[in-house]
């Protein structure tokens, strides 16, 4: 990828291969694992660049990762730091000086703007691997380059202001450590693990633009030396070589006790010592492999490097075809997945669409329901108003039965006594006919007027009294 991307963020290795005017290259270096290298360029880049944790280091090449701001594509270099847990240290000079020699042998080259090198301010001492990585580094900077150098300290999270400060004076003012250093005009700066932080010591070299060529790039292609012949080559060889012998010796001294205790028959010790002489082989062949990596020239670098980026470029087609074949069979059953919603998707409808269906039946009903229930409510309530009024006539009715009954009673009184009185004439005329033929006197004729005058109220009377 070409160093004009806009993209914010990196994804992953990638490569510089033109660099433009704004472009910023700053490798980043420190101690194996513990310096925080990954961390620092994960939070300017805003991705994860993969952190290391405990005596295992995660960088084991140099990768590249580009990130915009203020206007500028920004490249940072994890590089591997030196005592790694599981490459020599030989090696790990071989890949950088493989890289930056690449860098600047390349046309157009591609020059550093400076250098980024963390160190752990939680370390109570800089030890002897810490003192070591410090040595190496600049042995391939070079005085020159100093002033282009950012010494940042991390982790200061975990270490308390008054400790953090007196360590970062011992390291200031010690030539063996910084100090040294510091009169070349290197920068010394803290890094608080946080984004802000990083992108403040990046823009030490937005603010101070420089271009630097290291002590081992003008060494290699400037000179021609081959990397064991660099001042850094040396000194790493120097230390092979002492290693080697040292645990020659250390083997030599192994056997003449191992051959006295096989003499005396001290089988508990001769096992120790078999097993001390396996170790002391091993540092001997890996004394002798780092002094093989050192001893390849340039053109023999270069051919493995090729060959390893062969290998990884096969290695990543496999990974791609496999992701590709893995895209390809998440589609086929996003694409199965897709139809299949699509059907649900229209039985959905479809029962929805019969829903609805059902909800207009329904509410159909429910209306016709409730005007079928309106009406026979009216119904009941006429039914209700007719009842009532019947029962009104049947009261009126029962009401004029009985006057009738009465008038009828009252009537027939009437006619009673009309008869009665018909009677009474009747026989008044028969008595006065009689009176005259019998000489019936006055005063009895009275007294009969006046029993036959209560006969008659009696009768009338009567029947009256039980209808009301």
């Amino acid at each position: 990828m070409e160093s004009h991307a806009e993209s914010s963020n990196a994804r992953g290795k990638e490569k510089l291969t033109i660099q433009r005017p704004s472009d910023i290259v700053i490798p980043v270096m420190g101690e194996t694992g513990s310096a925080g290298k990954s961390t620092f360029i994960s939070l300017c880049t805003g991705q994860d660049v993969g952190v290391g944790h405990g005596q295992l280091s995660y960088t084991s090449d140099c990768e590249l990762y580009f990130f915009r701001h203020k206007g500028h594509t920004i490249w940072l270099i994890d590089t591997p730091g030196f005592d790694d847990s599981h490459i020599p240290d030989t090696r790990i000079l071989a890949d950088i000086a493989m890289w930056l020699g690449v860098a600047y042998a390349k046309k157009p080259k591609i020059i550093l703007n400076g250098i980024i090198y963390l160190h752990p301010i939680n370390e109570p001492k800089m030890q002897g691997t810490a003192k070591k990585n410090l040595e190496v580094f600049k042995n391939v900077c070079g005085e020159e380059c100093m002033p282009s150098v950012v010494l940042a300290t991390t982790f200061w999270e975990k270490v308390s202001l008054e400790d953090g400060e007196r360590r970062e004076e011992e390291l200031e003012t010690t030539d063996e450590f910084w100090g040294a250093m510091v009169k070349q005009k290197s920068r010394v700066l803290r890094h608080y693990n946080t984004r802000a932080s990083a992108l403040e010591i990046v823009e030490q070299f937005i603010n101070k633009r420089s271009s630097i060529v290291l002590k081992i790039q003008r060494e290699m292609i400037d000179e021609g030396l081959q990397v064991r012949d660099t001042v850094a080559g040396r000194k790493l060889e120097e230390k092979a070589i002492r290693e080697g012998e040292r645990a020659k010796s250390r083997l030599r001294d192994n056997q003449e006790e191992l051959d006295e205790d096989l003499e005396e028959n001290d089988s508990e010790n001769v096992e120790r010592l078999m097993e001390m002489q396996e170790k002391y082989k091993n540092e001997m062949q890996m004394s002798q492999n780092k002094l093989q990596d050192l001893r390849k020239n340039f053109d023999s670098l270069l051919k493995d490097k090729i060959a390893q980026e062969e290998q990884e470029k096969e290695a990543m087609e496999q990974q791609r075809q496999i992701h590709e074949d893995e895209m390809n069979r998440q589609r086929e059953d996003m694409e199965k997945l897709l139809r299949r919603h699509d059907e649900m998707s229209k039985e959905a409808d479809q029962q929805e669409a019969k829903m609805l269906a059902l909800e207009r039946t329904t509410s159909s009903l429910v209306l016709q329901r409730d005007k079928n229930l309106s009406q026979e409510l009216i119904q009941l309530n006429t039914m209700d108003e007719n009842s009532t009024k019947l029962q009104e006539q049947y009261r009126n009715f029962e009401e004029a039965k009985r006057q009738a009954e009465i008038q009828a009673l009252e009537l027939r009184n009437q006619a009673m006594m009309i008869q009665m009185q018909m009677d009474e004439r009747e026989r008044y005329r028969v008595m006065q006919e009689a009176s005259y033929s019998r000489k019936i006197t006055t005063s009895q004729l009275g007294v009969m007027t006046g029993a036959l005058g209560i006969s008659a109220a009696a009768l009338i009377l009567g029947p009256l009294c039980c209808i009301m």
